[in-house]
C-alpha cells in the first residue's frame, strides 16, 4: 500500500519540478524564516474501522526556517476535518456516528536546490488527536477522545518568486485506528 502511495506521489513531483522549471527565473533560495499556508487534500479512511472517512479540502499552516540551501526545519498545523453517518442495526434506527480530527507536525527539511525549483524531502513527528462518537437509537455504542505522535514523512518541491514560493507536496503518518493519513497541499510560502 505504501509503496503504491508513493508510486502516485512520484510522476506528480516530477511533473511539477519539469513545469516549474519552465517557468520559473533563474535563482537560488532565499534562506531564513519563513510563514505560509496551503489548500490540502485529507485522505484518512476506515476511521475505527466504521465507514467514516475524511476526505474533505482543508486549509493547512505552516512556518519554517531554512538554515542553509541544504536543511532546515518546519512546522505545520492543519485541522482535518469532521464526518457524520447515519447507523442502522436490527430493530434500531436513527443512529449515528461522528469524528473530528486535526494534526500538528514537526520536520527536518532536506532540499536539493536547482537553478529554477526547490525539491525538499520531509520527516518528523505527527501529533495526532481524534475524536469520534456513536449513538444507536439513543443508546451510546462509544465515544473516544484519543491522541498520539507518530513517525511521519513527505516529499514536495517549490519554486521561488522572490520570497514567495509556491510549493506541493504529499504528507503521510501511520495513524492509529485509521488506515493512514495521507495529505496533500498546494501551498505559498513567503520568506523574510
Amino acid at each position: 500500500m505504501r509503496k503504491r502511495r508513493l508510486a502516485h506521489a512520484a510522476p506528480l513531483l516530477i511533473a511539477l519540478a519539469a513545469s516549474l522549471t519552465a517557468l520559473a527565473p533563474v535563482g537560488w533560495a532565499d534562506n531564513g524564516p519563513y510563514v505560509g499556508v496551503g489548500a490540502t487534500q485529507v485522505e484518512l479512511d476506515d476511521i475505527y474501522g466504521l465507514n467514516l472517512h475524511l476526505h474533505n479540502p482543508v486549509p493547512k499552516w505552516i512556518a519554517g526556517w531554512r538554515f542553509m540551501d541544504f536543511l532546515g526545519v518546519e512546522i505545520n498545523y492543519a485541522a482535518l476535518g469532521s464526518q457524520d453517518v447515519g447507523l442502522s442495526g436490527p430493530g434500531a434506527t436513527g443512529g449515528f456516528a461522528h469524528v473530528d480530527s486535526r494534526e500538528f507536525s514537526a520536520y527536518a527539511m532536506g532540499y536539493v536546490p536547482l537553478p529554477m525549483v526547490d525539491l525538499f524531502a520531509k520527516a518528523g513527528v505527527m501529533h495526532w488527536e481524534l475524536v469520534s462518537n456513536a449513538d444507536l437509537s439513543n443508546t451510546p455504542l462509544y465515544s473516544v477522545d484519543t491522541s498520539g505522535q507518530e513517525f511521519a514523512y513527505g516529499l514536495g518541491g517549490q519554486m521561488k518568486f522572490g520570497s514567495f514560493s509556491p510549493r506541493l507536496e504529499w504528507e503521510h503518518a501511520n495513524m492509529p485506528y485509521t488506515g493512514g493519513l495521507n495529505l496533500w497541499t498546494l501551498g505559498l510560502t513567503f520568506s523574510f
